[in-house]
């Protein structure tokens, strides 16, 4: 089974971007890019959340989006989605905001502990289990928003800037966790940041967004 994208989106109001690639199982891709280049967008139109122009998005053999038109819906594609800025429940505490991701998926339990436990483990969280969103740091609310979104149970993962309010001398183990924890699904998995460097040991394929086109970038391209 392959991911097949072939589209043309409009970053803000009038720049046309083209996106073409194949993405096959297990592949971690990296989007780097300038502010503004589109990258966000393209995960969007990935997760059916914006609707490409024309071409099409397609997984194996079921046509998710052409067109201007959605075929499958956001929450039908399989994607656990981690946003550059957590959008947790302020009023609830750490375990209740990650098991809503397996919630909202319709995940079932697994034993006594809930799924979400492993990833509340995972990404270093047990000792905040029980606080209230509204008074996590920074670092704390990105971690928070990343095992939300792999407790969801997903195919594929989309994570934009994941490590952006993380801590740096955090960041090594933060990298552990995520290569633990993408390893565990399906994939492809998409990854966007300014600091492709972080996240040199978990990619498989690294892109860029320039000149309003999606470019793959090898060992010892000069661009890179």
């Amino acid at each position: 089974m392959s991911m097949h994208v072939d589209i043309h989106l409009f970053v803000g109001s009038d720049i046309p971007l083209r996106v073409a690639f194949t993405a096959r199982p297990g592949e971690v891709f990296l989007v780097t890019g300038a502010n503004g280049s589109g990258k966000t967008t393209l995960l969007r139109a990935l997760l059916g959340l914006v609707c490409p122009v024309r071409g099409e998005v397609r997984w194996d053999d079921d046509t998710w989006s052409k067109g201007p038109e959605i075929l499958v819906p956001s929450e039908s594609r399989g994607f656990g989605y981690a946003p550059q800025t957590a959008t947790l429940l302020p009023g609830r505490s750490v375990a209740h905001n990650v098991d809503l991701g397996m919630i909202l998926r319709g995940v079932p339990p697994r034993g006594p502990q809930p799924i979400a436990g492993e990833w509340i483990e995972q990404f270093g969280l047990r000792a905040l289990r029980e606080r209230v969103a509204r008074n996590l740091s920074g670092g704390e609310a990105a971690r928070t928003n990343l095992a939300r979104a792999f407790a969801s149970h997903p195919r594929h993962l989309a994570l934009d800037e994941p490590l952006a309010h993380v801590a740096q001398d955090a960041r090594p183990s933060m990298v552990d966790a995520l290569a633990r924890g993408l390893h565990k699904f399906e994939g492809p998995h998409f990854i966007v940041t300014h600091h492709p460097e972080w996240f040199a040991t978990i990619s498989s394929r690294r892109f860029r967004m320039e000149n309003h086109r999606l470019t793959e970038e090898y060992d010892g391209d000069p661009t890179s």
